[in-house]
């Protein structure tokens, strides 16, 4: 079973509590207590009327009473109030701040169990039901495949964020290019968004195209490879740097490109030292590359050159790992 593969020892209801409930009207107990104590205040006025000496001082203590009793009701009630309509208004921008840029989106328990859903994902799954089902019917109904519902598994298990992307049929049959994104939260511990939207690349007229073989699906998989990439022209300059290489050495989305840099402007030498030249070679081994603000990132470089048939280089293409 698929549950089984979930470290229970970890699941939210035995893991230590870092939400604790707030006593925001004061203790029940006391608040209770005070209002038995009026409502013996009040029948004890009642059973020694004659001790107030004055139908009128008996009529302001027995009014007193009951007017502060009901004050009090009344402002807990509306207190009450306020709150459910704040936290309602907040549940409406949570459940809209979570469904940006996707199509559904869920919280789940580190049990598998589910603890929210949007209205997106009642949209997208309606013949899904939530009652006594978690995380292995829903990876029944996406049609998940055995090994990525494992790094699945394996992301929870170790709270790390997770990118998936695979094929899954809708009602009438038809088939959908997937992305499926799991985040383990900071707090409450023990518990992740996961967001799902359709990969579709629009056509001519909006139509949409969910081919895995069209530019935008090579492009997705060279952004979110676990490795940085580039390619540069016969002249040396920047062509193409995935995201990861960006994100690597502190450079915004097409900066590097827009800046015309060169592989050899991304190579770093101190002082006195002549620069490794690589420009238009085969080269496999470590380098110092240079990040935007200064500072060193240390990595090994994989680096080929494609030719054309006169043997004249046409691109340089390259393969980046940090060293740790």
């Amino acid at each position: 079973m698929y549950m089984s593969r979930y470290d229970e020892s970890q699941a939210p209801e035995t893991v230590r509590p870092d939400f604790s409930k707030r006593k925001r009207h004061g203790n029940i107990k006391v608040m209770g207590a005070l209002y038995l104590l009026t409502l013996a205040l009040v029948i004890a006025s009642i059973m020694y009327r004659d001790s107030f000496g004055s139908e009128t001082i008996f009529f302001l203590v027995l009014v007193g009473l009951v007017t502060a009793q009901t004050l009090h009701a009344l402002y807990s009630l509306q207190r009450n109030l306020d709150l459910v309509t704040e936290v309602e208004f907040q549940n409406a921008l949570f459940s809209s701040g979570i469904r940006k840029n996707c199509d559904f989106s869920l919280i789940l328990k580190g049990n598998g169990n589910f603890a929210f859903t949007d209205d997106g994902f009642k949209g997208f799954f309606p013949a899904f039901s939530l009652r006594n089902n978690g995380i292995e019917a829903f990876i029944d109904v996406i049609g998940l495949a055995n090994s990525e519902a494992e790094r699945l598994a394996i992301a929870m298990r170790e709270h790390k964020h997770e990118r998936f992307l695979f094929p899954m049929k809708d009602e009438n049959g038809g088939q959908h290019q997937m992305i499926l994104n799991i985040y383990p939260l900071m707090r409450p511990k023990d518990y992740f968004l996961i967001q799902g939207r359709k990969f579709v690349e629009r056509g001519v007229g909006g139509v949409p195209k969910i081919t895995p073989d069209n530019q935008k699906y090579i492009d997705y998989l060279l952004h979110n490879m676990p490795q940085g990439t580039y390619v540069a022209s016969p002249s040396g300059h920047i062509r193409f740097m995935n995201h990861v290489l960006e994100n690597w050495l502190g450079y915004n989305e097409g900066e590097a490109i827009d800046k015309a840099l060169t592989i050899d402007d991304l190579i770093y030498t101190s002082d006195n030292v002549e620069k490794t030249d690589i420009s238009l070679e085969d080269y496999s081994g470590e380098l110092k590359l240079a990040r935007k603000n200064g500072s060193l990132l240390h990595t090994t470089v994989d680096q080929h050159t494609v030719k054309d048939a006169d043997n004249n280089v046409m691109a340089v293409f390259g393969m980046i790992k940090k060293v740790d």
